[in-house]
């Protein structure tokens, strides 16, 4: 079994091709060195070849560098300098990004943070659409064309929780469960109901039902026409 040969290394001379020349040193693969500090091997081969058109633009080159020269103990800031001076950027101050958990650099990161940006803003449209719809109203009763001989009624429906509804312009109470019920008098004749419903931010929804009340004749009346 071979063993690792420590090296002690110059802070003078140093430049690209000395992460190559350690790595070789201590027999390590570019691919075993990828999987353990999350950097793609081709960027690996790039920084020791100085080829740093092939680097992501930006800070991410630098801190590539950075990670890679410190995994090897080589000295990062002559590797920095060579790398500022070629690419013309001045990273000096440059905020290092570790790699991401997926061993991917976080350019990934940024994909996932604009998909979550369109679904917050896609909710939040789909919230304004809601609050703009029409609230719901379902007349349970009474029917269509209603004939009764009772002077009171059962005016029972369904529509959204927070729904404002209004019979004959009087306020209704509405349950959680977007429930209403309630009863009205009804005049000798054709009567006309009307069920209002509204929201703060939606337009009205008016729905009507006619009910013919025929009061039923009393005992003295039905005498009368024997």
């Amino acid at each position: 079994m071979s063993r690792f040969v420590t090296h002690t290394l110059r802070n003078q001379g140093c430049n690209y091709t000395t992460l190559a020349t350690v790595r070789r040193e201590r027999g390590l693969r570019l691919t075993e060195i990828s999987r353990t500090i999350g950097v793609p091997r081709t960027y690996l081969r790039a920084l020791e070849i100085g080829n740093w058109q092939a680097l992501p633009v930006g800070t991410y080159g630098c801190s590539f560098l950075r990670v890679y020269a410190n995994y090897l103990g080589v000295p990062a800031e002559p590797l920095l300098y060579q790398y500022n001076k070629q690419t013309k950027d001045n990273f000096s101050s440059t905020k290092i990004w570790p790699a991401s958990l997926s061993g991917q650099p976080y350019p990934y990161r940024r994909w996932l943070l604009i998909s979550l940006g369109v679904i917050i803003i896609g909710y939040l449209g789909w919230a304004a659409w809601r609050t703009f719809l029409p609230p719901q109203l379902t007349i349970l009763e009474p029917a269509l064309n209603t004939t009764t001989t009772s002077a009171l009624i059962n005016v029972r429906g369904l529509t959204q929780v927070g729904t404002v509804v209004r019979i004959n312009q009087e306020l209704v109470e509405v349950s959680n469960e977007g429930k209403f019920n309630e009863q009205v008098t009804l005049r000798p004749g054709l009567n006309t109901i009307t069920l209002v419903a509204e929201k703060t931010y939606s337009p009205t929804v008016t729905v009507t039902r006619q009910v013919l009340f025929n009061p039923p004749l009393d005992s003295s009346t039905n005498n009368n026409l024997k």
